[in-house]
């Protein structure tokens, strides 16, 4: 729902999905009854009561992830599915043209992404702008919360960081 386009018709595409630690609400799956029609899923989860709740799982692995994941091995040669979904990403990359706002956000975002250090954090509060500054901002520790900025002037107290940027 709120993903690139190109990672939403993968999602859409798939014959699997290995879900770890989500819960199908609305906010990722948009229309949960059309949402990975043919995929399977297998739900890996620490909390049993997440399992098949608003999905059919058609496999559950309860416990820590870190126990788990290393002990899922590939068998087939997922090698063309790969290239397809580079291909969509490649397709649908971000286009920053200016629709001829004042201020454009994701350009905006962009922008000042591109300015940033990498050591720099981004923090904000819920909302759209929440979505663009994750979909915009690069190579950056992103932290959400509400009430955002006590949080944001914590971090920035406390913390070896060099830059910060409020999202609001």
């Amino acid at each position: 729902m709120h993903g690139t386009k190109a990672a939403n018709l993968i999602v859409q595409e798939s014959d699997l999905l290995i879900v770890v630690g989500a819960r199908f609400d609305d906010r990722v799956t948009g229309k949960l009854d059309s949402f990975a029609p043919n995929a399977k899923v297998i739900h890996l989860d620490i909390d049993k009561a997440e399992f098949n709740k608003l999905r059919h799982a058609h496999a559950t692995l309860r416990g820590d992830i870190n126990e788990i994941l290393p002990q899922i091995h590939l068998e087939n040669d997922i090698t063309p599915w790969v290239h397809h979904c580079e291909s969509l990403r490649n397709g649908f990359k971000w286009r920053y043209d200016h629709p001829g706002e004042p201020i454009y956000a994701p350009l905006l975002l962009k922008q000042l992404s591109d300015m940033m250090p990498d050591t720099s954090m981004v923090s904000t509060d819920v909302g759209q702008h929440q979505m663009w500054a994750a979909q915009h901002i690069q190579h950056v520790s992103l932290r959400t919360s509400s009430p955002h900025l006590p949080r944001h002037h914590g971090f920035w107290s406390a913390s070896s960081y060099g830059r910060f940027c409020s999202a609001s």
